[in-house]
């Protein structure tokens, strides 16, 4: 249901932990690792539902550099599913652009076809709807569900760009996922994102070779493979944020927090992991909420 992305645009993740030897008294309960690794995957991971909105941008993307057409307003690429219409009219901003994906999924439509796909894109065969994308000027966007299917989940929420200023981007996403047959929330995840260059590596205009701090929080919740529905918080800490070298795939340093959520009746816990002050390595140290703590070794 996932993919790796790079946190807020950015995250990386620690899916699987070797762990250094110590004491019995001192190694939390398996349950517990686990679930900790667990949540720092789900934040650090796109979800289908995040990934679609990178589909559409690049559909989005791909529109824009080969449209031709010089008429204003509906503007369209003649092809299967999915495809492009530009809905405002003119350059001006807003500029509106609507990406569909096929016909809304009816898990009681035995006549429904799945649509065909570009396949230059790799797009999941169980998007069904469509997706709004507003450019409100060049330092502002937004990404918006319009009856929008995965499977057989309904998925609601929007995600907005805002560059604060030259170097900083500010992203907020506010994802839910319902089963359209049991009506049951079965993922929800709010995140606030603030990335900023620190590095251009003197590259001005190509931002894949920066390096970047990261700061903000993520609230959701999901279903566990440990512990069945789980909230969470997870938090970056404004003192010391996350930092991302370019060309090294681990945060060099940085310290994030996670809790229960504030629902005592999911699950109790409590943690922090400090990746350290910018050694090149894959070493951090995870704190626990009896103020035990030990180094983990990072793999993904």
């Amino acid at each position: 249901m996932k993919s790796i992305k790079f946190l807020a645009i950015a995250f990386l993740v620690p899916s699987i932990f070797i762990f250094t030897s110590c004491m019995d008294y001192q190694i939390p309960e398996a349950s517990d690792e686990a679930l900790l690794s667990e949540i720092e995957e789900e934040v650090n991971t796109t979800s289908v539902g995040e990934e679609a909105f990178s589909n559409a941008e690049a559909l989005v993307n791909a529109f824009i550099m080969k449209s031709s057409s010089k008429v204003n307003g509906m503007q369209k690429i003649v092809s299967d599913y999915p495809y492009v219409t530009k809905i405002s009219v003119g350059n001006e901003f807003p500029r509106v652009y609507e990406i569909n994906f096929g016909n809304v999924y009816d898990p009681n439509d035995d006549s429904y076809i799945s649509p065909k796909r570009d396949e230059d894109m790799t797009i999941s065969n169980e998007y069904r709807g469509s997706i709004t994308y507003t450019k409100y000027s060049y330092k502002q966007s937004e990404f918006r569900y319009n009856e929008f299917y995965i499977g057989n989940d309904k998925v609601e929420g929007y995600k907005k760009g805002d560059v604060l200023v030259k170097g900083v981007l500010n992203l907020i996403s506010d994802i839910r996922m319902t089963n359209v047959t049991t009506k049951l929330i079965t993922y929800y995840k709010y995140e606030e994102r603030t990335r900023t260059v620190i590095d251009n590596n003197n590259t001005e205009n190509d931002y894949t070779d920066d390096s970047y701090s990261i700061t903000g929080n993520t609230k959701g919740f999901y279903i566990s493979k440990v512990k069945g529905g789980i909230n969470y918080n997870f938090i970056i800490s404004e003192e010391r944020p996350l930092i991302k070298l370019s060309g090294w795939k681990y945060f060099v340093s940085g310290s994030t927090f996670v809790d229960n959520g504030g629902i005592k009746e999911t699950y109790e816990f409590i943690s922090s992991t400090d990746y350290g002050h910018g050694e090149l390595d894959n070493i951090a140290t995870r704190e626990y909420k009896d103020g035990k703590s030990r180094k983990i070794f990072l793999k993904w």
